[in-house]
């Protein structure tokens, strides 16, 4: 899978997850290599679940509890 790709699959996990995020809240998603494994092996909904742990973890706050 070309780099392209990745990032626009990255791109629409991510803007069906945004709603989520606090409004003061800044993201930044860098893509680290395996993700292109993710994508090839699950494609945009395996982005998506992965982008979601993230989300749900930055939701939660360092420990676990609200923000």
């Amino acid at each position: 899978m070309d780099r392209n790709k990745v990032k626009r699959l990255l791109r629409e996990a991510f803007g069906t997850l945004a709603d989520q995020l606090p409004d003061d809240q800044d993201v930044v998603v860098v893509a680290r290599p395996e993700v292109r494994e993710l994508a090839d092996r699950d494609g945009l909904e395996g982005v998506r679940r992965a982008l979601a742990e993230l989300v749900e973890k930055s939701v939660a706050g360092p420990e676990g509890g609200a923000s």
